[in-house]
């Protein structure tokens, strides 16, 4: 009688398997100061790249994935960094490597925000460039199919207190993003 209560047990344990789905919020983003995240960024084996299906019970393999630059981004509080005042609501102050400079990214309760950037951009000056309004780069919760989309400006005012508009480079971005790609 025991062994068919535990077959029994084991098969109702195999057809009810749990399955989880990653869910980031503001929470997983709360405590970012004096962390470094390493960034790959991968540009020759784009085709060989094919993790798989998206959904429960899945094996990604990205094995094929080459390391053909590394990045090391350092986020610090936003408070204790130069550009501080042009950008009051900004949580964190985030260091690229090869910009003598900081982008400027606030943490909300709904969204991650690249604020904007301040930094030598044409040595020597320093230029303070928003994004208006804020590059949104994630909303919480965020899971899979989480949707967004959106506009955003940057202007780079180089030198000249008051350049004509004609001499100020700017950038429009519209922006479309869904977390299927990712997460699941």
């Amino acid at each position: 009688m025991k062994i068919y209560l535990l077959f029994g047990c084991v098969l109702i344990c195999m057809v009810m398997s749990a399955s989880a789905q990653i869910t980031i919020t503001q929470s997983d983003l709360s405590n970012l100061n004096g962390v470094s995240v390493i960034q790959i960024l991968d540009t020759t084996n784009l085709s060989a790249i094919s993790p798989g299906n998206a959904g429960a019970n899945q094996t990604w393999n990205l094995s094929a994935i080459g390391n053909d630059s590394q990045d090391t981004l350092m986020f610090q509080n936003a408070a204790g960094v130069g550009c501080y005042t042009s950008f009051p609501n900004s949580t964190y102050a985030m260091q690229i490597p090869g910009f003598e400079g900081y982008v400027y990214i606030a943490v909300s309760s709904s969204s991650l925000d690249m604020l904007g950037m301040c930094g030598v951009f044409m040595p020597p000056d320093i230029t303070i460039a928003p994004f208006t309004p804020g590059y949104k780069k994630i909303t919480f919760p965020a899971t899979m199919n989480t949707t967004f989309s959106g506009t955003t400006k940057q202007i780079l005012q180089f030198g000249l207190d008051n350049p004509p508009p004609d001499l100020r480079p700017d950038s429009l971005t519209d922006f479309l993003y869904n977390y299927c790609r990712w997460l699941g």
